[in-house]
């Protein structure tokens, strides 16, 4: 009798020969993807050390404004970020040139500096709902979901006098802990100048993602947008919006290929002055 009758389950798990088996020796077993889960682990490292960097910005530039407000009275929202080596050994410990270079920095981080401005100068945070109907049809054409939402959305801006505004936004197609699928969806803020600046922006955003505005029975509304400064009621993290958009960037979901994250050229060039600034850069 042949070795494979006498055991049903093959010649790999031959009783001699299992103290000495290894799953590497075992014919199409499925093996974790090292490469990708040291990138992963690398990526999460790195967007970990830059918002503890933000975080500690944040909280010399909270020391600052009550300094400040005690010696001055009135405070320039972005004067509090500027000069910071003034007090480096007095209010604390920090040098500005300890900060990463722009380039230095990913996109993640970049997007959380613009939020420190957008909570500085009223700007406004979104989340805005791809319909069904218009999830399909990318779907179906092969388009790729962030880059359709790109371009209807800079399309309908320029339609209501917003074309320059700054934005950044997530898409995603998972839910708040990021184990469950979801319809795609966006995250993110912009920043504009007042409520009607506001009201325009939420009506550029439903024409380009939610046009019919024929909403499932029991669900809200496609668009929410309202005040930055309302979204950042974490004491510990003042870029706490962005964080949260930003929470499944790493794996978005299967709908969404490549990177899930958005910063327009205004924004861009607004948030890098900012860090100049910070920087101490001349």
């Amino acid at each position: 009798m042949s070795s494979n009758a006498s055991n049903p389950r093959g010649p790999y798990l031959k009783p001699k020969n299992m103290g000495r088996r290894t799953a590497a020796s075992i014919p199409k077993t499925k093996r974790k993807n090292t490469n990708v889960s040291r990138v992963k682990r690398d990526r999460e490292e790195a967007l970990r050390r830059e918002q503890e960097a933000l975080n500690e910005l944040v909280r010399i530039a909270d020391i600052r404004t009550r300094y400040m407000r005690g010696t001055i009275g009135a405070v320039d929202p972005i004067l509090v970020y500027a000069d910071f080596d003034e007090n480096a050994g007095f209010l604390h410990d920090t040098n500005p040139k300890e900060f990463p270079e722009w380039n230095e920095l990913t996109d993640a981080a970049k997007a959380r500096i613009g939020f420190l401005l957008s909570l500085a100068f009223n700007g406004y945070s979104f989340t805005a709902n791809v319909s069904g109907e218009l999830e399909r049809k990318w779907a179906k054409q092969g388009l790729k979901p962030r880059d359709r939402a790109i371009d209807k959305i800079n399309k309908e801006l320029k339609e209501v006098g917003l074309g320059n505004a700054p934005y950044f936004f997530v898409i995603e197609a998972k839910g708040r802990s990021g184990r469950s699928r979801t319809h795609l969806h966006l995250h993110g803020y912009c920043l504009l100048t007042s409520g009607h600046e506001a009201t325009r922006f939420k009506t550029a955003l439903e024409k380009a993602l939610y046009r019919n505005l024929k909403v499932p029975k029991g669900h809200g509304p496609p668009v929410k947008i309202g005040p930055s400064f309302k979204k950042s009621d974490d004491p510990k993290d003042a870029t706490y919006w962005a964080g949260y958009s930003l929470k499944n960037a790493l794996l978005p979901g299967p709908k969404i290929e490549g990177t899930p994250l958005y910063l327009n050229t205004p924004l861009r060039q607004l948030a890098h002055e900012f860090w100049d600034i910070v920087r101490d850069v001349d």
